[in-house]
């Protein structure tokens, strides 16, 4: 599990969290899109990007104030959390264990109480 406060300023990009690292083309992600409003759990195998699940459009959050960003993985299931509201779940295994970090895509972003279990 990740959870992060993050504060974003800019209105294009991406950011989120990142779990079950084992090196830098195999991990899951998630991610707040900043232009489609969505949030999406994602796996990188061998470098290739799949998309587990996606939300359909939530209320942005405020640009300029820190929210509370969650990326809880346990077992196969991943579920992500934006201000303590559950906003998409996916079901993987191929990850079973790795570090957890912090992902920004093209977006002005701060992280600020980052705790990784």
């Amino acid at each position: 599990t990740a959870d992060a406060k993050v504060n974003s300023w800019n209105t294009s990009g991406k950011l989120g969290l990142i779990a079950r690292y084992t090196d830098q083309t195999n991990y899951y992600w998630m991610n707040y899109d900043v232009n489609s409003q969505t949030v999406s759990i994602l796996k990188k195998v061998a470098g290739t990007d799949t998309t587990l699940a996606q939300s359909s459009a939530i209320t942005a959050p405020t640009t300029g104030v820190y929210h509370s960003y969650k990326f809880d993985v346990s077992g196969s299931t991943l579920k992500v959390y934006i201000d303590g509201t559950l906003e998409v779940t996916a079901t993987d295994s191929t990850f079973t264990s790795g570090y957890g970090g912090l992902y920004d895509y093209k977006e002005q972003a701060y992280f600020d109480n980052v705790v990784v279990q």
